[in-house]
């Protein structure tokens, strides 16, 4: 962990997670083992979340659904860090269909939290910008009913914005509807 989180020891991980890309399996399911357990300490460290960068960008997807596991599992530790919510991204691009499939929707359903948070908003936005109608719909699902109070706060009117452009036009219209039939309108 020492040399995960270490100015020096990350390039030296780093680089042991691009040789063991090309060996036998054995050694990735070592590596594997051990960030497995540490993925949310890792993501949180500025030089411990390039090590999962780099397995992210190195492995197969096989080799690295470990990391989109434990994203899952801990969507809200990962996404409400400033570090954290930088890997969430990166993750969702270095998905196959499925990965992401299962990524975006975890991350839609803490939709209501994230929406507020100085760095898990940008992670809904992220995902909204991807135009996934289904998670879209799930997204502007969860704004509805409180679309005035969070179109007042900074983070949150951000998202709403997005979520006007990438939603489903059913949703869109609810949304519409919402905000214009307001008495502060």
């Amino acid at each position: 962990m020492d040399l995960c989180v270490g100015m020096h020891g990350t390039r030296s991980v780093q680089k042991l997670i691009e040789v063991v890309s090309r060996r036998p399996l054995g050694h990735r399911k070592l590596l594997a083992r051990f960030l497995r357990e540490n993925v949310a300490t890792l993501s949180h460290e500025i030089n411990g979340n390039h090590v999962l960068v780099k397995v992210l960008q190195n492995w197969s997807h096989q080799d690295k659904d470990f990391i989109y596991q434990e994203l899952v599992k801990k969507t809200v530790e990962i996404a409400c860090h400033k570090h954290g919510c930088c890997l969430m991204q990166k993750s969702i691009d270095a998905a196959n269909q499925e990965q992401k499939e299962v990524l975006t929707m975890a991350i839609a359903k803490q939709t209501r939290r994230f929406v507020r948070d100085p760095f898990a908003n940008y992670v809904i936005q992220y995902v909204l910008g991807l135009k996934m109608k289904h998670i879209s719909k799930e997204v502007g699902s969860q704004l509805l009913g409180s679309l005035l109070d969070l179109s007042l706060e900074k983070f949150s009117s951000n998202v709403i914005e997005k979520c006007l452009e990438a939603t489903t036009e059913e949703i869109r219209n609810k949304m519409v509807a919402e905000i214009a039939s307001a008495p502060t309108f």
